[in-house]
């Protein structure tokens, strides 16, 4: 840095008078001045290029579904500088704090650029600066975050985001979109303007369900908090029979989670063909357990699942079941609740809320696993109930499911259709009062 000549130059005429009756006080005074500064900025532009990538992995893992774990305190010198954020799925990160710098000489507001991110109408997210896009020498915005493309016909992965990076140099700012190969000017960083500056993170909000980001410019991103208890989380949704709802699907740890899919009357997660299915010898005609028609196999007259083979009560410990026929039809009983076709934090799924209490669950539009070993996702939910289904059609051979699209929901099972029980469906499990 030019900066560092000066100070060179200064040594050297305190070399030259060191032998004279000349008071240098006060050019070790600008010396030290100019030291400090220095050190600040270089410290400055370190946080600020964590703070970059730390946003960054934050639009990821808004997009991905991710969650918190912890909000920790950052400390330097006995003063709380910043955040380590912990999340479930992501490496940690880091987010410093700013404060509102001034110059050494004359007390002006210091300039420090301001990162951000917004969404475009392509609903992408991309990189500002100072409150404007921040554009490649052609003239393209610069994407914050990578997307799933379509590369001609084959389906590849589309570009990652970019991160940029910040530097000071010749005491100006300079930015580079591609990873420092080459460099664009931003502004003065000594001199005229001071050495800190505000952070481009307004502030983080930790509260009891998420933690908020605000940025410098206002924009949000909200991101779902782990509850710090170990035991599995429900909702009391006022119903009838009072049934408590959990808030998660068995293998998940948030409700926007698919978790783990299931045959029914399998407690291992799995599902998806007869050959593994574990009470049948390979077909469905040769079933071993919960069979009420010969022509399955076995006839033991047994509708509903034990314990034993109930994947809720298996998984989750005693007091857990997986729903019955009637508890699916209460939930969506349009006395009681209302339900409403929606994405939280990237993931479609309807959310259930009570008439009685307002209180709310989110089944997630999880898909299922075909007997044919094929899985589909994403626009459908089906969950398992703990009955098996009596349907004319093949009794005995399929069990008892909710279904739910983008505009219907609805029970399957008693002579209302059923689906093959080795098929892998998702389990919310339930408990009673």
């Amino acid at each position: 840095m030019k900066a560092k000549s000066i100070i060179t130059t200064l040594l050297f005429m305190l070399t030259m008078f060191s032998c004279s009756k000349y008071d240098d006080s006060e050019i070790w005074d600008y010396v030290k001045g100019i030291n400090s500064r220095l050190t600040a900025l270089e410290e400055k532009c370190k946080d600020m290029n964590t703070n970059i990538t730390s946003l960054q992995a934050i639009v990821a893992a808004v997009e991905n579904g991710d969650y918190i774990t912890n909000v920790a305190p950052v400390m330097r010198n006995g003063i709380q500088i910043g955040h380590t954020i912990t999340f479930l799925k992501s490496a940690p990160i880091t987010i410093y704090n700013g404060s509102d710098g001034k110059d050494g000489n004359d007390g002006n507001d210091g300039y420090t650029p301001v990162i951000g991110v917004k969404q475009d109408v392509d609903g992408l997210y991309y990189w500002t600066i100072d409150g404007e896009w921040l554009l490649t020498g052609s003239g393209a915005k610069v994407r914050a975050s990578g997307i799933d493309g379509q590369d001609g016909t084959n389906g590849t992965k589309g570009d990652n985001g970019i991160t940029p990076l910040l530097k000071i140099e010749n005491e100006y700012w300079y930015v580079s979109y591609d990873a420092g190969t080459s460099w664009q000017m931003l502004g003065k960083a000594t001199g005229d303007k001071g050495a800190d500056g505000a952070s481009f993170f307004s502030s983080i909000n930790v509260g009891t369900t998420e933690v908020t980001f605000v940025l410098a410019d206002g924009t949000t991103f909200s991101i779902p908090l782990q509850s710090s208890t170990t035991e599995h989380e429900y909702v009391d949704l006022g119903l009838p029979s009072g049934t408590l709802w959990a808030t998660c699907n068995i293998g998940a740890d948030i409700p926007w989670e698919y978790g783990n899919l299931f045959a029914w009357g399998d407690t291992r997660p799995g599902g998806g063909g007869w050959n593994s299915y574990k009470y049948s010898n390979g077909t469905q005609n040769q079933l071993t357990k919960y069979g009420i028609n010969s022509n399955y196999g076995i006839v033991d007259n047994k509708t509903v699942l034990e314990p034993i083979d109930d994947a809720a009560t298996a998984n989750w410990g005693d007091g857990w079941k997986m729903p019955s026929k009637e508890q699916f039809e209460e939930l969506i009983n349009s006395n009681y609740t209302t339900i409403e076709w929606k994405m939280q934090y990237g993931v479609n799924g309807i959310k259930i809320t009570s008439k009685n209490n307002n209180k709310s669950i989110f089944m997630s539009a999880s898909g299922y696993r075909h007997a044919n070993g094929q899985f589909y996702s994403g626009e459908t939910g089906y969950y398992w109930s703990r009955e098996l289904s009596l349907d004319s059609y093949y009794p005995g051979c399929g069990g008892c499911y909710m279904s739910f699209g983008t505009a219907y929901a609805g029970v399957s099972g008693n002579g209302s259709g059923g689906v093959d029980r080795c098929n892998g469906l998702s389990i919310r499990p339930v408990k009673n009062q």
